[in-house]
């Protein structure tokens, strides 16, 4: 496999991303993970789809459905005419907003631990660990959680 390929899961972030927006956060930032992962976490947990968006994943249904994760998020009406939500549908990515509670948690437990801030991108993204993967191997939830930040 060419790295990064064109499409799919692991096309979509760099391993070492959300290590580094952690870094910049815990150095520079002046919010905690849980503010700044709250509009994520929200439209997570639900929103209406708008229809642009909707329409991009009906037209981009055969490509979605390369990977088994993809469907099953993306296109929530398998076998129907539209199998993509339509738009003003609920959009839910509960298994992002999971990955997400548990960043945040990470985050509140190690600062109740009394841990410094500066280390804390690695105790979260230790949450995260990213394995190399290949085509045929399945990815874990986390990093099928990461990929859809």
């Amino acid at each position: 496999m060419n790295y990064p390929p064109q499409y799919g899961p692991l096309a979509a972030v760099t391993p070492g991303t959300p290590g580094g927006l952690m870094t910049m956060l815990a150095e520079y930032g002046k919010l905690s993970l849980k503010e700044v992962l709250g509009p994520a976490m929200q439209l997570a947990d639900g929103y209406p789809i708008e229809a642009e968006t909707a329409n991009s994943m009906e037209r981009n249904k055969e490509r979605l459905k390369e990977w088994p994760y993809s469907k099953a998020v993306f296109l929530p009406h398998l076998g129907e005419t539209r199998e993509a939500p339509a738009a003003g549908e609920i959009f839910r990515q509960l298994d992002l907003l999971e990955t997400l509670k548990k960043l945040v948690d990470t985050e509140q437990q190690a600062l109740k631990k009394g841990k410094n801030r500066k280390v804390l991108p690695q105790v979260s993204v230790g949450v995260l660990r990213l394995r190399q993967v290949s085509d045929d191997v399945e990815i874990s939830d986390s990093q099928r959680n990461l990929r859809k930040v």
